[in-house]
C-alpha cells in the first residue's frame, strides 16, 4: 500500500469516526490536490464557497474558482462517486460561471436594446459616481465594475436563489422618457432615482428577483416556493 493510499484510508477513518459522533477530523480531507467528501453529499445546496474544502463541509453546489483566462467567478462544483473508498472526488465543474447567466441589455445581441441599456446607464452613471464616490476608480472603471457586479448579481439570483430576475425600471421606456425631458429636469430625475437607490439601466439595484418554478434544476430547491405557480402568477 502506498502513502497515498494509507493516508486516504487514515482520512476515511476519521471520516467515518465524525459521522458516528466519535471526536476527530472533519468529515472531509485532502490529498495533494485530491478533495474528498461524504459519499452521501452531492454537493448540490444553494451555497457558496471560498474553495473546494469548503465546500465539501457545507454541501455547497458553487464553488470560487478561475476561469481559464484567470479571472474568478463562482462556478458549478462537480463530485465524482468513488464507491470503493466511500467518499466522493470534488471536481472543478467546467460550466461557465455566475456572470455568464446574466441577461443584462447591455448584453443583448439586439442593437436596439443592447443602446437602450447603454444610453440608460450612461444618463445616471454621473450621479451613481458621485454617489458611491469609488475610491481611486475613473468614471469609465466605475462602470466597468458596475456591470461586473450586476452580471454577478444577476447569477446568483438564477442560480443561487432560482429566481428570474427582471429590470424594475425597463430599459427602453426608461431611456425614451429621460432622453426627452429638458436637460435640467433630466438631470433632476435621474438624481431623485440615484437619491432613492434606484438606477435606471443595468444595475443591481434596478433589479426584481422572483420566485419562478423553471429554474435551478441542477442544484437543490431548496429556496424555491412549492407547487407550480410562482410569483409571474
Amino acid at each position: 500500500m502506498d502513502g497515498s493510499s494509507r493516508e486516504l484510508d487514515r482520512q476515511y477513518v476519521d471520516f467515518v469516526r465524525a459521522k458516528a459522533g466519535i471526536p476527530g477530523d472533519d468529515s472531509t480531507g485532502e490529498i495533494g490536490s485530491v478533495v474528498y467528501t461524504d459519499i452521501n453529499r452531492k454537493n448540490n445546496l444553494r451555497r457558496l464557497a471560498g474553495d473546494k474544502l469548503e465546500a465539501a463541509r457545507t454541501n455547497a453546489a458553487f464553488v470560487l474558482n478561475p476561469d481559464k483566462n484567470g479571472v474568478l467567478d463562482y462556478r458549478r462544483l462537480i463530485s465524482t462517486p468513488a464507491p470503493k473508498n466511500g467518499v466522493r472526488v470534488l471536481k472543478d465543474g467546467k460550466a461557465a460561471g455566475m456572470r455568464s447567466y446574466a441577461d443584462l441589455g447591455i448584453d443583448s445581441i439586439n442593437p436596439t436594446r443592447q443602446s437602450a441599456a447603454a444610453d440608460t446607464l450612461d444618463l445616471a452613471l454621473e450621479a451613481l459616481y458621485n454617489k458611491d464616490q469609488p475610491y481611486n476608480q475613473t468614471i469609465d472603471e466605475y462602470r466597468d465594475n458596475l456591470l461586473d457586479y450586476s452580471r454577478m448579481r444577476y447569477g446568483l439570483n438564477g442560480q443561487l436563489m432560482g429566481k428570474e430576475t427582471h429590470h424594475i425600471l425597463e430599459l427602453d421606456t426608461t431611456d425614451e422618457y429621460l432622453k426627452n425631458l429638458p436637460a435640467d429636469k433630466r438631470l433632476g430625475a435621474v438624481q431623485a432615482l440615484v437619491d432613492a437607490d434606484m438606477a435606471p439601466g443595468d444595475v443591481a439595484s434596478n433589479f426584481s428577483a422572483l420566485y419562478a418554478s423553471a429554474l435551478g434544476k441542477n442544484v437543490a430547491p431548496k429556496d424555491m416556493r412549492p407547487g407550480k405557480l410562482d410569483q409571474h402568477q
